[in-house]
């Protein structure tokens, strides 16, 4: 690669960072807006400097045949002996596209908080949270090296615990707070081992790479032979799962996915930024980053396919029976992940990062939008409490309907182009597998039917919540609903970037697309897959049409025969529980046992204790000699007079 040092991409991640300071500085001050509008700006200043450092890469002069990267290489920030690891921030092609999607969905996010959350009395903090998330994500894209990208890994997830617990005064905000952040922890222990071996075969492949992305790349061919000869190809294999499964925390796949859906307690501009555009992806943006590595992991590879379409099938079928719209919404995202890991298992990593991007817009979208519903409904959040919205609140109706259709993967769509490309790698992949291919285009159709399930019950048919609120439904305001036609405008047109040769994923991220994913794929081959696709997206459509609209005799009919299954669809498969049984509980016995034991009896009791019972003998001893009394202490002078006057005479003896 060609480094040229330019320190101006230092100003992308700053501006969140002093948006976030200043805001908490006013965190009990008015007017609020103020703060809101700050936190925007910064956000779009943020934006600003990306789109400035794309045209400086674009305009950057580089040799033949390799790629030009910004750096800007600031300061060492720790040295041990051979190893330094340098506070340096990267821009690449990658970074450029998770910066665009960070910045601009970001931006658009802080704009409609403004209009969602000014009445509310933590705004300010609100605000301050907001933008410290976005400098967390953007110091996680542009590092350098992997330990500064684990810094920014470790702060989008204290952010998130943040913003998740943030009317913490509710214990199960709280709560859901909580369990995103221990459930991360585990992920990210995975992920700091990783980093560890990942340093020390390349020490023993006799390389010092600072855990740079750079130069990891570089040597990775030449310091390959020796690791292998070295430690075997089983280290490569475990390094890979490693990050695969710091990767799950962050991106919730099975088994880490049960922190995502509660994550929902959060305000739904919270919703949005963390299961849309950021947070969530992160997972995934790290595989790609290390792509170089996970191609040489044929098995680690099968591991995140398997992954991927079991949580893309698994999270579309809880997401079927769920009835809060951000829930429904919230297992979509564990599903739409899965596709992602899928295609990076396949090894099509722009194919990935290209769902990743389409994604972002109609998920952010469409969580944007149940925000204006559950606003015009004066925050419910019940889908069976809904219907027959579409003409009291229009804008919002037709922005999710885009939405819905883009998610479904409908023709010329944005996510019909990023979807059937995942589609396609299942197929006829190198790494393709038939299994994997089936179980995708299920996931496929769920995702079809769940989505349109949720479109029809909350804006077709007839409103079945509370008469009262009927008449006070009202469409949200210009600050909320613009945000959501710039949304809809990308989630449709943002796919057809792939009839533009220069800025089409392939083109714009071949260094970072697999060798593995290179292979010619027959023109027969992709438009049978674009049919079965088409065809899965049409079922379910047609399929949820005749549950919700046409009749419900079907659905009744359904319901009756699968009513055990249903219910345990309803319940999440009780995952939860059977976590809280094997694990949760387990631990706290374990816990409540160590603390009476070791804490009370032995610690608190016999130590601390009885380390102050001897003290307490002691001043009660010394205490009695304390008397008072002049005779008692001529007394004991006297004695101790004796005892000295008999020592000396017994030593002259001697």
């Amino acid at each position: 690669m060609h480094q040229i040092n330019m320190h101006f991409i230092n100003l992308i991640p700053l501006f969140p960072l002093l948006g976030a300071i200043f805001c908490f500085a006013l965190r009990d001050k008015k007017p609020a807006i103020l703060c809101g509008i700050t936190a925007s700006l910064m956000v779009f200043l943020s934006l600003i400097s990306s789109t400035a450092s794309v045209f400086a890469l674009s305009g950057a002069a580089s040799p033949a045949g390799t790629e030009t990267v910004i750096v800007s290489n600031n300061f060492t920030w720790i040295s041990a002996g051979d190893l330094k690891i340098g506070c340096d921030l990267m821009f690449d092609r990658l970074s450029a596209v998770m910066l665009f999607v960070v910045t601009f969905v970001g931006f658009l996010i802080h704009i409609y908080s403004i209009g969602y959350m000014i009445h509310d009395k933590d705004s300010n903090r609100f605000f301050s949270y907001l933008n410290l998330f976005v400098f967390f994500m953007i110091i996680l894209v542009t590092a350098k090296n992997l330990v500064l990208m684990f810094v920014g890994w470790e702060g989008v997830g204290l952010c998130s615990y943040l913003l998740i617990s943030f009317w913490w005064s509710d214990p199960a905000n709280a709560a859901a707070g909580r369990k995103a952040f221990i459930t991360n922890r585990i992920g990210d222990f995975a992920f700091l081992s990783a980093m560890f071996i990942l340093y020390w075969l390349y020490s023993a492949a006799g390389f010092n790479s600072g855990l740079d992305f750079i130069s990891l790349s570089e040597n990775f061919k030449s310091a390959a032979a020796n690791i292998f000869a070295i430690k075997g190809a089983v280290a490569i294999d475990i390094v890979c799962i490693l990050l695969f499964i710091g990767a799950s925390g962050k991106s919730a796949q099975i088994p880490l996915y049960v922190w995502l859906p509660d994550a929902m307690a959060g305000p739904t501009p919270v919703s949005a930024l963390i299961h849309a555009a950021t947070m969530v992806t992160a997972g995934v943006y790290m595989c790609v980053r290390l792509g170089f590595l996970f191609a040489a992991s044929a098995l680690a590879l099968k591991i995140i396919a398997f992954t991927g379409v079991l949580t893309a099938v698994f999270a579309a079928v809880i997401a079927m029976a769920q009835t809060d719209i951000k829930k429904v919404l919230a297992y979509s995202t564990v599903s739409q992940l899965g596709f992602m890991f899928i295609a990076v298992g396949c090894g099509a990593f722009t194919s990935a990062i290209f769902h990743l991007a389409t994604h972002a817009f109609f998920k952010s979208l469409l969580f944007l939008g149940a925000g204006s519903v559950i606003h015009s409904l004066a925050g419910e959040q019940d889908i069976m409490k809904m219907g027959g919205l579409r003409k009291l609140i229009p804008g919002t109706f037709t922005t999710f309907f885009i939405g819905v259709y883009a998610i479904s993967g409908l023709p010329l769509m944005s996510g019909f182009f990023s979807k059937d490309e995942i589609l396609l790698y299942s197929f006829a992949g190198p790494h393709s597998n038939a299994v994997f291919y089936a179980l995708a285009a299920l996931a496929s159709f769920l995702t079809s039917l769940y989505m349109h399930r949720l479109l029809f019950l909350v804006f077709y048919g007839s409103f079945r919540g509370d008469a009262k609120k009927y008449g006070h439904i009202h469409e949200s305001p210009a600050i909320m609903t613009v945000p959501l036609y710039i949304l809809a405008f990308f989630s449709i047109f943002s796919g057809f970037i792939v009839f533009f040769k220069s800025l089409n994923f392939k083109t714009l991220l071949a260094s970072y697309q697999s060798a593995i994913a290179a292979a010619n794929i027959s023109h027969s081959a992709e438009y049978s897959v674009m049919g079965i696709a088409l065809a899965a997206a049409f079922a379910g459509l047609i399929a949820a049409y005749k549950f919700y609209i046409s009749s419900n005799d079907y659905l009744s009919k359904i319901n009756k025969a699968f009513a055990a299954f249903i219910k345990m669809q309803e319940n999440k498969f009780y995952i939860d529980e059977l976590y809280d049984l094997i694990i949760i509980s387990p631990l706290k016995s374990v816990s409540i046992f160590l603390h009476k034991i070791i804490d009370v009896k032995f610690i608190d009791d016999y130590i601390v204790g009885g380390t102050v019972r001897g003290f307490k003998y002691i001043n009660s001893a010394l205490s009695d000699a304390q008397s008072g009394r002049v005779q008692g202490y001529l007394s004991a002078m006297a004695a101790g007079l004796a005892v000295m006057t008999v020592y000396v005479l017994y030593n002259s003896i001697r």
